[in-house]
């Protein structure tokens, strides 16, 4: 009964989130079309008089509902408390926010729509122009991932670290996938993530959403030099009975695959669409990959072997043109803790006690999903089938205890 309960709570939520997002779209369009557009250099702020957002959800410009305040300098956008939200592809804009501190929270997104209180749409020049004028941070790490692989592990234990600063899945990075020539905004994003994120770091680690793997070729040669790339990975059959059991427990997981079996609603809510189908598997380019009705059609267990093994697939297509990329397995994340951080924040120290502190406490809050009993999952043959039809098909070694992708750290040294 509480089972049906909370489903019962999150179709709901969901319908409220659906008529809300429809209601902000129109207003915005309305605003813009009639408001007095900034003057150059300038930013035209506006006051949140409500918003509304499921939390975990893509960030987007119809999470508020807002009222003109002021018009100010453009250099507002770089005053401490103001952050880069995301992109809009609809409108062709960026949109800024600014409130209380946003702390290095799971979701930086959800951090960022709480604390906020003014809003701003920015034309995409001006934020070319003025993020190529943004200092790049004196060290960066960018953390690329498959899915329930420890990245957030990784991330406190990266945090750790006297002068680090974690900005984890920005939704600015994730949203900027979906803009035309997305490429060219990659590094003045960056900056503007880095900048309003984790202002007074001299160590910043960026965790992007998995899915943004799948251009990791791209997003590398775009960024600044003192970027590092690593690589967060896990063996194959545990990562996708993993994405599977949170699937089979999650409520909010459970109502969306409910609902995407409906055309109405992919109508309606394209964005669930995209985020069910994960951008890796758009991004890919095999065609059998790129069709939703066919991917909608694959359950759960299929659905988590794809994002696994495009992600996996990405780095393998990626690693031959990038130098000095780190590939780190979550096995021996687990047993050398200590051994992965240092090798990944060469001559900065390293304290035993906060990485103590680290592993003695749960870094997900996602993490009761490991102990959760996987419900009517498909029978081992079948798990099994699944995975090595897809993971042939797009060229991805089935990873076992003896298999490691290229670059992966050696710590046996």
């Amino acid at each position: 009964v509480h089972q049906h309960l909370r489903l019962g709570g999150h179709v709901w939520a969901l319908i409220v989130s659906s008529c809300w997002q429809l209601i902000a779209r129109l207003c915005w369009r309305i605003i813009l079309h009639c408001e007095q557009p900034a003057l150059e250099k300038s930013v035209v702020w506006r006051r949140i008089v409500a918003k509304h957002k499921i939390l975990g959800h893509m960030a987007a410009s119809a999470d508020f509902l807002s009222l003109r305040l002021s018009m100010e300098p453009e250099t507002s956008l770089l005053e401490e408390g103001c952050s880069l939200y995301c992109f809009c592809p609809a409108l062709r804009c960026a949109v800024f926010v600014r409130g209380g501190a946003v702390g290095a929270g799971a979701l930086v997104a959800d951090e960022q729509f709480q604390a906020a209180k003014d809003v701003a749409l920015v034309d995409l020049d001006q934020i070319r122009r003025m993020g190529e004028k943004l200092p790049t941070p004196e060290k960066a790490v960018i953390l690329w991932n498959t899915s329930r692989c420890g990245s957030a592990l990784l991330c406190e234990l990266l945090g750790s670290v006297e002068g680090a600063g974690v900005v984890r899945e920005p939704d600015a990075l994730t949203t900027l996938l979906f803009m035309e020539r997305f490429e060219v905004f990659v590094c003045c994003a960056f900056r503007f993530v880095c900048h309003g994120l984790a202002r007074s770091a001299q160590f910043v680690v960026v965790k992007p959403k998995g899915a943004v793997s799948a251009l990791l070729p791209t997003i590398a040669h775009a960024l600044p030099d003192p970027a590092q790339h690593v690589f967060l990975y896990r063996q194959g059959a545990p990562t996708v009975a993993s994405i599977a059991r949170a699937g089979r427990t999650d409520p909010a997981h459970l109502v969306r695959m409910a609902v995407l079996r409906s055309k109405t609603v992919r109508w309606l809510r394209p964005d669930w669409l995209r985020g069910m189908i994960d951008t890796a598997v758009l991004c890919d380019g095999a065609d059998w990959a790129t069709d939703p009705e066919w991917f909608c059609d694959q359950g759960e267990w299929g659905m988590a072997t794809l994002t696994y093994a495009t992600t996996v697939r990405a780095y393998i297509k990626a690693f031959p043109r990038m130098e000095g990329v780190v590939a780190v397995r979550y096995e021996d994340m687990i047993q050398h803790p200590r051994d992965v951080v240092a090798a990944l924040v060469a001559q900065r120290s390293v304290r035993d006690s906060a990485i103590d502190a680290v592993l003695s406490r749960d870094c997900h809050a996602a993490g009761a999903f490991s102990q959760a009993r996987l419900s009517r999952a498909p029978s081992a043959v079948r798990r099994k089938d699944v995975d090595i039809k897809i993971c042939t098909d797009l060229g991805v070694p089935l990873l076992d205890d003896t298999t490691a992708l290229p670059g992966t750290l050696n710590l046996s040294m």
